[in-house]
């Protein structure tokens, strides 16, 4: 019998550890996609701050051409004024007026065009900070690493749940075949101990049953008796996600 039960053991394992793979697989994949956002957020960044830099140029750009037409203005203004305050008003003095309402009007046209360069460049300045991640509150992160963990522990419960079991009947039967899965058991371990879970019981350890703190199949055991942890359970944050299981006698 026990040949065929260490079969079936060998075979849990075995599903149990392509299970931890698949899973180590997925959090890789996770941690690369992690670093290609953060990748582009940096690629945005740069062209935030080009387009500032863009941006101020203008705005120095606008401020001088303002001052020279500021000027310019004011030339016109007293070419104006000498042309009222005399009857006849030189040939080469029209002239002049002529190329400064000209010079004015040129410069008038690319103060507006400055403008619209501007109102664009802002506009682009905008919309790449609004598609600029934002970075989330420390408790969004905190609760999506909470959802996370928990998500991960359901998909392993049954595997964290038996495999102390496991290395307890490879320590009583060191000849079992699946004692080479140990070392995988460890790295689960420390993964474990790092989100937070606390183990709850140790297999074979005798307890009093207490139906608040312990689970079990078998009707006849009351509370008060004495009965051993068969499977361990699990508690998160102060919070008990599974009870241990315990029965009247620890398999031999």
């Amino acid at each position: 019998e026990f040949p065929v039960i260490i079969t079936q053991k060998d075979e849990e394992l075995a599903n149990l550890q392509q299970q931890l793979e698949d899973l180590l697989g997925v959090i890789t994949k996770k941690d690369e996609d992690l670093v290609t956002l953060q990748h582009h957020i940096g690629d945005i960044e740069g062209s935030i701050q080009q387009k500032e830099e863009e941006l101020a140029t203008l705005q120095q750009l606008l401020a001088e051409s303002q001052g020279i037409i500021g000027q310019k203005d004011q030339e016109l203004a007293n070419l104006q004024q000498g042309r009222e305050s005399s009857a006849i008003v030189p040939e080469k003095y029209q002239e002049m007026i002529a190329e400064k309402e000209e010079e004015l009007a040129t410069l008038h046209m690319l103060l507006e065009n400055s403008q619209e360069i501007i109102t664009k460049k802002d506009e682009e300045l905008r919309q790449l900070q609004q598609n600029l991640v934002q970075p989330e509150s420390e408790e969004d992160l905190i609760n999506k690493e909470s959802e996370f963990k928990k998500m991960t522990f359901t998909q392993l419960e049954n595997l964290l749940v038996y495999y102390p079991s496991i290395c307890k009947l490879i320590e009583i039967k060191p000849n079992v075949t699946a004692k080479n899965f140990l070392p995988l058991f460890s790295h689960l371990d420390k993964l474990l101990q790092n989100w937070g879970y606390e183990k709850l019981g140790t297999p074979g350890e005798e307890v009093r049953y207490n139906p608040e703190e312990h689970q079990t199949n078998d009707d006849t055991i009351q509370p008060g008796d004495l009965v051993y942890i068969r499977f361990i359970g699990y508690k998160y944050n102060n919070q008990v996600i599974t009870l241990p299981k315990v029965t009247r006698n620890f398999p031999s």
